[in-house]
């Protein structure tokens, strides 16, 4: 099941609806809350819509089915940036990598039925700032100084082709699953190739 629609929570904008993937910036120019940031000279004027933090939350069903599973597993497959989770109210994780996906087993913290899940992310521009006060570190002379501290894209902070739009949101799909016992998690084949034939050799 993927998780496709979404509220965002922004400053005084409350429980925007939004689908997914989706994110502070892109949210606010759908609903005309802002003009288009690409535009003219626009991007001077909203780069610091970013030194704000910005949440999402969104509800999902757990069927019969589903509760009876030896696992029911989360998947983010692109969170942009500080994010925090929580699943119905209970905190699963802080996150601060845009570049990688993160799973967890919700099963203890979910219930038959309808089911909350709230993202809570931090303002990046923030975390540049206190980082770069601690760890000074020289980065591209276009981009917001201490960008270069967090995983996370550095062409979004400015570069000398792009605008400075440090976002935050959810860039791919949020899954969740139900399994019994053992996975496939991934795999991983190479291959030999011979006279008229290959040989391939697969880890699993």
């Amino acid at each position: 099941m993927i998780i496709k629609k979404w509220e965002m929570t922004y400053d005084s904008y409350d429980n925007i609806a939004c689908e997914a993937p989706c994110s502070m910036y892109s949210v606010l120019l759908e609903n005309n809350l802002i003009e288009d940031p690409f535009y003219g000279l626009n991007e001077l004027g909203y780069t610091s819509l970013s030194d704000k933090p910005c949440s999402f939350k969104s509800k999902f069903e757990i069927t019969d089915e589903m509760i009876e599973r030896e696992y029911i597993e989360l998947t983010f497959l692109g969170l942009d940036t500080i994010c925090t989770i929580f699943v119905n109210e209970h905190e699963i994780d802080r996150v601060m990598n845009m570049h990688r996906t993160y799973v967890y087993d919700i099963k203890p913290y979910v219930k038959k039925g309808t089911n909350t899940i709230s993202l809570h992310f931090e303002s990046p521009t923030e975390y540049f700032g206190e980082m770069n006060n601690k760890h000074y570190t020289y980065s591209s002379r276009n981009a917001i100084s201490g960008a270069i501290h967090l995983r996370k894209a550095i062409c979004m902070s400015g570069w000398d082709w792009g605008p400075k739009f440090p976002d935050m949101g959810i860039f791919r799909d949020v899954i969740v699953d139900a399994y019994d016992g053992d996975r496939i998690e991934s795999i991983f084949v190479t291959q030999k190739h011979k006279q008229n034939e290959v040989e391939l050799d697969i880890s699993v």
